[in-house]
């Protein structure tokens, strides 16, 4: 994997009532496509610093060497900006983790967050999916816009003797400020609906049985 081509729960939170859709920003690796339209005070300085202005200052974004071995150093890149929540989302490759993180352009705040940012309606959630080389899915994790972490885990659903029954894909926000994501059973491809809940205190996701698959 070229490092430099950056690849890139579920309780009913409150959602203000709005006919707004999700918002998804997606690290593309084409950075150059994405500065073109990013706005005014994001540039890149050289092929190693990437700068964003925000409300009352600049962050500097600088890769750290080496930079031609693979799976090593930190890079980054600028994927895009949602000007409704005020986010700048910028791709991290940190050695053999494929993540990024999110600037608040109001408060110069660095939020941990993925290649992968899934916005929900009102702007007061997030989705992020990351992916460490090597893992079998992606880690997902859901926070708080101003970066409470809520949960945290991977885009696969276990068996009872800890195999992975099922995958989630397509992760989105309902209208009523839940998070789903399309579940498909690895024995038989059937899909279903998974919902995440906090349910004693706990987050997991609500899902279809699944068969155990076949050897």
């Amino acid at each position: 994997m070229n490092r430099l081509a950056l690849l890139l729960l579920c309780s009913v939170l409150p959602v203000a009532a709005s006919a707004a859709q999700q918002t998804t920003l997606r690290c593309s690796g084409k950075e150059a496509n994405t500065l073109a339209h990013a706005p005014t005070g994001v540039t890149r300085l050289d092929a190693l610093t990437l700068e964003i202005a925000w409300l009352h200052g600049k962050q500097r974004f600088r890769d750290t060497p080496p930079h031609d071995e693979a799976l090593a150093g930190v890079h980054w890149q600028y994927c895009g900006f949602d000007s409704a929540s005020g986010l700048h989302l910028v791709a991290k490759a940190d050695g053999s983790l494929f993540t990024g993180v999110l600037l608040e352009q109001k408060s110069g705040r660095v939020i941990p967050a993925g290649q992968v940012v899934v916005l929900s309606p009102d702007r007061r959630h997030f989705l992020a999916s990351r992916q460490p080389d090597g893992l079998d899915g992606e880690e997902w994790l859901l926070a708080t816009a101003r970066g409470l972490l809520l949960w945290q885990g991977t885009s696969n659903i276990p068996g009872k003797q800890g195999e992975i029954r099922a995958t989630l894909e397509n992760p989105r926000w309902t209208s009523s400020g839940a998070l789903q994501a399309t579940q498909l059973c690895l024995a038989d491809s059937a899909q279903s609906t998974a919902t995440l809940q906090k349910i004693q205190g706990r987050w997991r996701w609500l899902t279809a049985d699944c068969p155990a698959s076949r050897h």
